[in-house]
């Protein structure tokens, strides 16, 4: 498997769902981004990029559980979380 592309292409999701403020495509992202960089040997990096994961699941799932319950709730702001 070629990593170094993997990587690449997890990064450009991860930036696309933070410019759509979709916190939950961000953390699945760098789920996969994480595991990318563990097959590549990046150990820290992988374990950094785990919990910003971590972070990131958290807060989407309470946002979307808030816009589920108050569905005009932030409508037309999009938001991005950094971890």
């Amino acid at each position: 498997m070629d990593f170094e592309e993997g990587i690449q292409q997890a990064n450009e999701a991860l930036e696309i769902y933070g410019r759509l403020g979709n916190p939950v495509g961000q953390a699945q992202s760098l789920i996969d981004l994480a595991h990318l960089l563990h097959g590549n040997e990046q150990l820290d990096a992988a374990e950094e990029t785990a919990s910003r994961a971590i972070n990131l699941w958290s807060a989407g799932l309470i946002t979307s559980l808030a816009r589920y319950i108050n569905p005009r709730a932030g409508r037309g702001k999009p938001f991005a979380i950094s971890g």
